[in-house]
C-alpha cells in the first residue's frame, strides 16, 4: 500500500535525459545564423543573442542541437511567453533535423520567425525550445529576449 502511494505520488515518468545539447539562438537574420554555423567559440558566444528587439522587427530563434547520436532525427517544439504569461508563440513539432549542418551541430528547419506587434507589451519575452528525439530522450532550451518601445 506503502509503494502505491509513492508511486502515485511521483508522478508520471519523466522523460529521458537526452545525451544531445541543445541552444535556442536569436539573431537578425539568415546571413547573422550563417555566421554563427561557421564561426569559431568565441565567435558564436558574442554572435548568438540579438540583444534587444523592437516592434516590427522580425528575430530568428534557430534551435542548434550538439552532441547528437548517428542517425538521429530530432523534432522541437517552440514556445514564446510573455512576462505578463500571454503565450505570443506556439509552434508544437515546428522544425526536424536529421543531418548534421556543420561538424556536430545540426540547425533544426524551418527556422522561427519572432515579429512583435506594436501592441505587445515592451519587457521580457521567454522562448522554450524542446528538442527530442525518437527514444524519447528531450533537452531543453531558453532564449530571454527584452523589447523596447
Amino acid at each position: 500500500m506503502l509503494l502505491l502511494a509513492l508511486l502515485l505520488a511521483a508522478g508520471p515518468p519523466r522523460p529521458a535525459r537526452a545525451p544531445f545539447k541543445a541552444s535556442l539562438l536569436s539573431v537578425a537574420s539568415r546571413q547573422d545564423l550563417d555566421r554563427w554555423v561557421t564561426s569559431g567559440a568565441l565567435a558564436r558566444i558574442r554572435d548568438a543573442h540579438r540583444g534587444t528587439v523592437r516592434p516590427g522587427q522580425t528575430t530568428l530563434l534557430p534551435i542548434v542541437v550538439r552532441n547528437v547520436p548517428r542517425g538521429a532525427n530530432l523534432v522541437a517544439d517552440l514556445r514564446v511567453v510573455a512576462s505578463d504569461g500571454r503565450v505570443v508563440l506556439s509552434r508544437p513539432g515546428c522544425c526536424t533535423a536529421s543531418r548534421e549542418r556543420a561538424p556536430g551541430l545540426y540547425v533544426l528547419e524551418p527556422v522561427p520567425e519572432l515579429v512583435l506587434m506594436a501592441g505587445d507589451l515592451a519587457g521580457l519575452y521567454t522562448a522554450t525550445a524542446v528538442v527530442r528525439d525518437a527514444s524519447g530522450a528531450q533537452a531543453t532550451a531558453r532564449e530571454i529576449l527584452v523589447s523596447t518601445p
